[in-house]
């Protein structure tokens, strides 16, 4: 799919009036906000898979551009790797 592709998707099938909302996995920041500012309505993001893949500092920007915009985090198998980053409760995990 090339790139804005997937902006010009959602916006479709958005204007269908069948989606209220988005939910999305494993998407990195740069497009998580792309899709935000084109007013795509994102309510979760599910994270999954070895967190090896992500930087920590990557992670934690990811998890604090959620939390800042109300989109729901969650992170079920990386739970307790999440808390290891930070040492406290992450505050947008379901």
């Amino acid at each position: 799919m090339a790139s804005g592709d997937y902006v010009r998707a959602c916006q479709t099938v958005a204007a269908g009036k069948k989606v209220k909302a988005f939910g999305l996995v494993n998407c990195p920041l740069p497009v998580l906000k792309k899709l935000h500012r084109a007013g795509i309505n994102i309510a979760t993001l599910e994270l999954s898979g070895p967190l090896g893949l992500l930087e920590a500092a990557d992670t934690q920007a990811l998890l604090a551009y959620c939390n800042q915009h109300g989109i729901k985090v969650g992170a079920y198998p990386l739970i307790r790797l999440l808390r290891s980053l930070s040492n406290k409760e992450p505050t947008c995990l379901l």
